[in-house]
């Protein structure tokens, strides 16, 4: 039991640093609330929004000290309306990844290969062509014992089109207690050791993703998370408490910049009055939530 436990513990070595992160979570379960705000062109409705993610990670060594990586995540999201009418809506994502990290002769270097398939809709139907196809590819060069440089690429096919995100990203202990890790324009954190059991810092995450419309609208029509040219980033502050050694509960506050949920047809925005999908206005965000982590710093 011993060896394999040492064997688990090598294999997430192999596939944090290319995560750059000084953690890994094997589970992880996430609730935020977004609370009300205006709708741009509409001053008498308002929309919040809830998000509720669960993720598993299960990495696999093998002969040859790399590692096989199979991931899941689920997010439900939640928007309720209210002003002249009051209403919810939901959207869905599931996402699916196999991934291989890949030791090279030259010890300096690793590289993460990852695919992804992604079910992003309004409706609980899902058709065939409401399948994303993606993946990433990572390499990471260890420079220093305490300094990690990484670049890489990732696609995804998304309901407007192909959509390419260059990577370029840091693993840095600056000091027994202060870390920077992250991949622009991804996300980065600043990360302070207060104690054994309290960590905080803060951080800064990107997201774009596309959602198939329901059937009340054409077969075609997507909804689109973000802004089109800056997309959905969020500011925030967080902090993480160990119960135990590997689990931890974590809270979180911030703002979000260009979190919008606009439906489009053939790249243009339709003005649809009276949904929850309309350009809106950003507010603050609180999260929490619960996870099962190994750290490595």
């Amino acid at each position: 039991m011993k060896k394999v436990l040492l064997s688990v513990f090598f294999c997430f070595v192999l596939t944090v640093s290319l995560q750059a992160q000084p953690y890994i979570d094997l589970f992880r379960t996430k609730y935020q609330y977004f609370p009300a705000a205006n709708f741009s062109n509409d001053s008498k409705s308002k929309v919040s929004g809830t998000q509720w993610t669960n993720s598993l990670f299960l990495p696999i060594e093998t002969k040859k000290k790399n590692a096989i990586i199979i991931a899941a995540e689920y997010s439900l999201l939640g928007f309720s309306v209210t002003g002249d009418t009051s209403f919810t809506s939901k959207l869905s994502s599931k996402i699916a990844l196999l991934g291989y990290n890949k030791k090279w002769k030259n010890e300096k270097w690793k590289t993460l290969f990852m695919a992804q398939m992604k079910v992003n809709t309004h409706s609980i139907k899902v058709r065939s062509g409401d399948y994303q196809f993606g993946g990433v590819v990572l390499f990471d060069y260890k420079r220093k014992s305490n300094l990690n440089y990484h670049f890489g690429l990732y696609y995804n096919r998304e309901y407007f089109g192909n959509f390419f995100v260059p990577l370029l990203g840091i693993d840095w202990r600056i000091d027994s207690t202060l870390s920077l890790f992250g991949d622009i324009p991804n996300k980065m954190s600043l990360e302070k050791k207060f104690s054994r059991k309290f960590y905080a810092g803060i951080s800064y995450t990107s997201c774009t993703a596309t959602y198939r419309a329901d059937d009340a609208l054409s077969p075609d029509d997507y909804i689109r998370e973000g802004d089109k040219f800056w997309s959905h980033n969020e500011i925030k502050v967080y902090a993480n408490i160990y119960l135990t050694k590997h689990v931890v509960i974590f809270v979180e506050a911030g703002r979000t910049l260009g979190r919008m949920f606009e439906v489009y047809r053939d790249k243009e925005v339709l003005a649809i009055p009276r949904i929850a999908f309309r350009k809106s206005e950003d507010s603050f965000l609180v999260n929490g939530g619960l996870a099962y982590r190994f750290r490595l710093d």
